[in-house]
C-alpha cells in the first residue's frame, strides 16, 4: 500500500467507524454483541455493509460478503466509492483527511486522529489538582465528570463502591458514545479518582474493553501528576519508576490543609499526613502492558495552577487532532479563568457553610489535637538537641538508626556449635538500614555515613514510608574472623540501605562491640584474607524482617551507638 494511503487509514479510521455507528441498522448489531447475542449480531452487520456497497455498485467480484476491504474517508459522510477504494484517493484528500485545526499537518502522533468521544483518566494524589482540573475541563469543553470521593459520600453502608463506581463509569461512558455525534458537548468523560493502584485503573480499562471503546471511535487519554523533586526509584510493586518526593506530598497536604472542610472525604487532620504517605506506599507505577491500552499519556506539574494544566490538556488535544475545530488553548484561556474563579467560589462557599453547621466544640477539639501533635513534635526536638549538647541521661529516647530485625536468626544461634564456644550470640539480630546518630544534625550524620545531605534525607523518608513492613531478606555467605562472626544478606531492591556491605552479626567475642563487623567485611571486601573465612552458603537462606526504628532508650550516646552492627 502508498505510504500516503497508509496514513490516510490510519488517521481516518475513527470516522468511518463513527460515521457508521450514527447508523440505527449499524447501532442495533453493535448492541446486540454488547449484550452477548453475537450470532445474530454478525448476520446483522453483514447485510448492513453489503447493501452500504451494493448500492454504489461496487461490491467486488469474487469476494464473499463477510470481507470487507479498508476503509478510507475524506469526509465525515462517505460514499460507497470511497469505501471500496481507499487507495484511490488524491494526495489532496489525504492530506485534508489529517490536517489539524490550524491548517497545517503536524508530525503524526500515536493515538492520534480524530475521536468520536474521549475518556479522560486522572492519576494521582489527593491535593494534587485532579478535581479542579477536571471540573475546568468540564465546563470547558462540556462532558461527564465522575468524582470518586463526591460519589462515595453519597452511597449508602455496606455497598459494594468498587463494583457500583465501576458501573458508573459504564453508563457514562455508554451516555457519552451514544449522544457524541448529536451533542460534541457530552463528547468527553473525566474520570477523577485517586488511581495510584493497578488494581483501580485496571476496573477503568475493562469497562473500556467491554465497551469496545477503541473500535467504535473512543480515545483514552492519561493524566499523571509529577513535581521536579520526584525521583526514579523502586516501589512495592518492583518495578523502576518516577516516585513521589517529600515535597509533592507536602504541597498535596498543603493544598489540603488550606481547602479545610471544602472535600468530601479528606479533611485535616493530625493523621492527614500518614494518610497521604499511605497512598505513596501503596501507589503502583504502570506496566508497558497496561500503557499499551491507554492512546496518549501526559505529565502535569503538580506546582502549575489548575488553569495552566487545563491550558496544557487542551493544547494536548490539539496536537492529537482528537476533537476537530477544537480552539487554541490561548482563544480559550479567558473561559478555563472564569471556570477556575467559580471553582474558588464554589469552594470558599462550601468552607463557609462547613463553619456555620460544625458544632463549636468539634472544631476546637480538632484543632487541640492539631497543636498538641505540633507540640509533642517540638518537645522530642528539643529533647535531641538538649541531650546532644548536654550529655544528659534522662529519660528522653533518642532515634539511632534504622533496621530490619531478622529474629529468626536467634533460633538458629540457639543451636549447639553454631557459634565458637567463647563467642556471645547477638541478643537482637538485625541489619542496620541507616544511621541517624541521635544528635539532631542532618549533615553531621549524612557526612558519617558518606551520603550526601539529600540522599541521607531521601532515605530516612523511604525508611519511615516502609516502616512496620515485613520483607524477605536472604542471607548468602557467612563471615568468620578471630572476633566476630557475621553473614552477608541481600536486601530487596525497595528497601535502602546505606552500608555497603549489608550484613547481620551473629556474635562476637565478650567486649567487642558487633560494630566491628563493619569493619572486617570492609578489609575482607579489599583484599584481606588472612585469618577470615568465608562460607557461601549452597543456596541463598530467606528470612523474614520487618522494617523497624531503633532508640536510644535514654542511654548516653556513647554507649548505645556500640551496638550498632
Amino acid at each position: 500500500m502508498p505510504e500516503a494511503s497508509a496514513v490516510s487509514f490510519e488517521a481516518d479510521e475513527a470516522v468511518v467507524l463513527a460515521w457508521l455507528l450514527a447508523r440505527a441498522d449499524v447501532q442495533e448489531a453493535v448492541d446486540l454483541a454488547l449484550s452477548g447475542r453475537e450470532a445474530e449480531a454478525i448476520p446483522a452487520l453483514k447485510r448492513t455493509v453489503e447493501e452500504l456497497l451494493a448500492s454504489e455498485g461496487k461490491v467486488a467480484e469474487g469476494e464473499k460478503g463477510d470481507v470487507v476491504e479498508p476503509v478510507a474517508v475524506g469526509s465525515t459522510s462517505p460514499s460507497g466509492a470511497d469505501i471500496a477504494n481507499p487507495g484511490k484517493r488524491s494526495s489532496e484528500e489525504v492530506e485534508e483527511a489529517t490536517t489539524g485545526a490550524a491548517g497545517t499537518s503536524p508530525k503524526r502522533r500515536r493515538g492520534s486522529g480524530p475521536a468520536r468521544c474521549v475518556c479522560v483518566i486522572v492519576s494521582g494524589l489527593h491535593g494534587c489538582g485532579k478535581s479542579a482540573l477536571c471540573n475546568i475541563l468540564r465546563e470547558v469543553l462540556g462532558g461527564t465528570w465522575l468524582n470518586y470521593d463526591e460519589f462515595v459520600a453519597k452511597q449508602a453502608a455496606g455497598r459494594n463502591l468498587r463494583q457500583a463506581y465501576a458501573a458508573e463509569v459504564r453508563g457514562a461512558l455508554v451516555r457519552g458514545l451514544a449522544s457524541a455525534d448529536q451533542d460534541k458537548n457530552q463528547r468527553l468523560v473525566l474520570v477523577d479518582r485517586v488511581n495510584t493502584l493497578r488494581a483501580h485503573r485496571g476496573d477503568l480499562l475493562q469497562e473500556l474493553r467491554r465497551l469496545r471503546w477503541r473500535s467504535r471511535g473512543g480515545r483514552v487519554l492519561l493524566v499523571e501528576f509529577s513535581h521536579p523533586a520526584d525521583t526514579y526509584g523502586y516501589g512495592t510493586d518492583g518495578q523502576i519508576a518516577k516516585r513521589f518526593s517529600d515535597a509533592h506530598v507536602s504541597l498535596c497536604i498543603r493544598r489540603i490543609s488550606s481547602r479545610g472542610p471544602a472535600h468530601d472525604t479528606l479533611w485535616p487532620s493530625p493523621k492527614l499526613r500518614a494518610t497521604v504517605q499511605a497512598v505513596v506506599r501503596s501507589a503502583e507505577a504502570a506496566s508497558p502492558d497496561e500503557m499499551a491500552q491507554f492512546d496518549a499519556r501526559i505529565s502535569m506539574e503538580v506546582a502549575q495552577s489548575p488553569p495552566e494544566m487545563a491550558l496544557a490538556v487542551v493544547e494536548e488535544f490539539r496536537a492529537l487532532q482528537w476533537f476537530v475545530g477544537l480552539r487554541s488553548a490561548d482563544d480559550l484561556r479567558p473561559r478555563i479563568e472564569v471556570a477556575w474563579k467559580a471553582y474558588q467560589r464554589a469552594e470558599q462557599q462550601w468552607r463557609a457553610a462547613a463553619a456555620e453547621m460544625e458544632p463549636e466544640e468539634p472544631r476546637n477539639e480538632w484543632l487541640a489535637q492539631c497543636r498538641r501533635a505540633l507540640e509533642s513534635e517540638k518537645a522530642r526536638d528539643k529533647a535531641r538537641v538538649r541531650q546532644a549538647d548536654t550529655g544528659d541521661d534522662g529519660p528522653a529516647s533518642v532515634p539511632l538508626y534504622w533496621k530490619i530485625d531478622l529474629p529468626e536468626v536467634s533460633k538458629v544461634l540457639e543451636q549447639r556449635g553454631i557459634l565458637p564456644a567463647n563467642f556471645t550470640p547477638t541478643e537482637r539480630p538485625h541489619t542496620t538500614l541507616l544511621y541517624l546518630g541521635g544528635d539532631g544534625s542532618d549533615e553531621r550524620t549524612a557526612q558519617k555515613s558518606n551520603l550526601t545531605l539529600e540522599q541521607f534525607r531521601a532515605m530516612r523518608e523511604a525508611l519511615e514510608a516502609l516502616q512496620g513492613e515485613e520483607f524477605e531478606v536472604k542471607m548468602t555467605e557467612i563471615i568468620i574472623e578471630e572476633n566476630v562472626v557475621c553473614a552477608m544478606v541481600s536486601l530487596p531492591p525497595i528497601v535502602p540501605c546505606a552500608n555497603r556491605y549489608p550484613h547481620v552479626t551473629l556474635g562476637t567475642k565478650p567486649g567487642i562491640p558487633p560494630r566491628y563487623a563493619n569493619e572486617v567485611l570492609q578489609e575482607a571486601k579489599e583484599g584481606r584474607t588472612e585469618g577470615i573465612t568465608t562460607i557461601p552458603l549452597p543456596a541463598p537462606r530467606p528470612l523474614k524482617g520487618r522494617i523497624s526504628l531503633e532508640y536510644s532508650k535514654g542511654a548516653p550516646l556513647a554507649t548505645a551507638t556500640s551496638d550498632i552492627a
